[in-house]
């Protein structure tokens, strides 16, 4: 082979990484941003399959999202501490014990995420902040930060709840996903004071850890190493915030605020480790639900009255 055989041939190869590393890093940039690609397409569709569902808990939870969707309940905003318009859906219960404010997840909904659990929370006399996340539904925001603002937003929400609190009720926060990671890393926030307890359903450890975690599954011949690099670059010239920048287990190590840990043991888009992770760091009063069957964010489903019991048991040990 001649020499310029071998040079052509070298060239169209590193030309050809570069163009997938490119590629890829904008794809994988792009999960954080509100424009939709290709691998958030892979990584957050959620068919019976993945979820593990049968074909009357894939009913249920189609009937219970479009029941929590059509509830009268009254629509409220207020502005985040960078300007931002954020909305959330306030739902009071007749004769409420706790409020609770409910974080959905990434690139979710928060009719879809809590939509199962709705009635068993408002049941048991809570009344429910829904809060719609940066840069998701009717809140403003172009990219999502994995908790590093959002958790800011979180503050600025318990704000709102405190004038609708008259009666100094016990307040809880409650994330799913995403929205668990959110609440975790709020508790180093100095809102602690005015919040009893914390509930996180399958959150991850980090943005980062996350991110390696879906490019590995979606972008398999893809050098994930070198995709991340270029990707966090790219997120942190959009937003000023690195995805190391979006991580729960500082705040644990220093959390006062008891916890309940929930998690599936077959999710496949946040590992349990995760939890089990942030369940180790936390130094606060915890507790930990595992559900062996449940996929992601589908514990309530597999295991209702499990669920319902440490929440219920949750609520009784730190409402006093």
């Amino acid at each position: 082979m001649s020499m310029n055989k071998k040079w052509l041939i070298a060239g169209g190869i590193t030309a050809a990484l570069a163009v997938g590393l490119i590629a890829g890093s904008e794809a994988a940039c792009s999960l954080a941003s509100r424009r939709k690609s290709k691998l958030f397409e892979l990584a957050q569709k959620k068919p019976k399959d993945i979820l593990g569902l049968r074909e009357d808990m894939s009913q249920a939870l189609a009937d219970n999202i479009e029941a929590l969707r059509n509830q009268p309940m009254e629509i409220v905003s207020i502005r985040s501490h960078d300007g931002l318009s954020l909305v959330g859906h306030w739902y009071p219960a007749e004769n409420p014990k706790r409020i609770v404010l409910m974080a959905h997840g990434w690139r979710s909904l928060w009719y879809r995420d809590f939509a199962m659990s709705a009635k068993f929370m408002h049941d048991s006399d809570c009344s429910l902040l829904y809060i719609e996340q940066r840069s998701h539904g009717e809140s403003e925001g172009d990219y999502i930060s994995y908790g590093a603002m959002e958790r800011h937003d979180i503050q600025s929400w318990v704000d709102f709840i405190l004038t609708r609190n008259p009666d100094d009720l016990p307040i809880y926060l409650c994330g799913i996903s995403m929205g668990a990671s959110t609440v975790l890393m709020a508790t180093e926030l100095p809102l602690k004071n005015h919040i009893k307890g914390v509930i996180a359903d399958c959150g991850f450890t980090s943005g980062d850890a996350i991110l390696k975690d879906i490019i590995s599954k979606n972008m398999r011949h893809a050098p994930i190493s070198a995709v991340f690099k270029i990707t966090d670059s790219t997120y942190k010239h959009h937003t000023g915030i690195a995805y190391g920048d979006c991580s729960t287990i500082p705040a644990m190590r220093k959390c006062t605020v008891p916890v309940l840990f929930i998690h599936g043991g077959r999710d496949d888009f946040v590992p349990a480790y995760m939890t089990y992770e942030n369940y180790e760091a936390c130094a606060a009063p915890k507790d930990l639900f595992i559900v062996p069957d449940a996929a992601h964010g589908t514990s309530y489903l597999f295991d209702k009255e499990g669920y319902e019991n440490k929440v219920l048991s949750f609520f009784d040990k730190y409402d006093k």
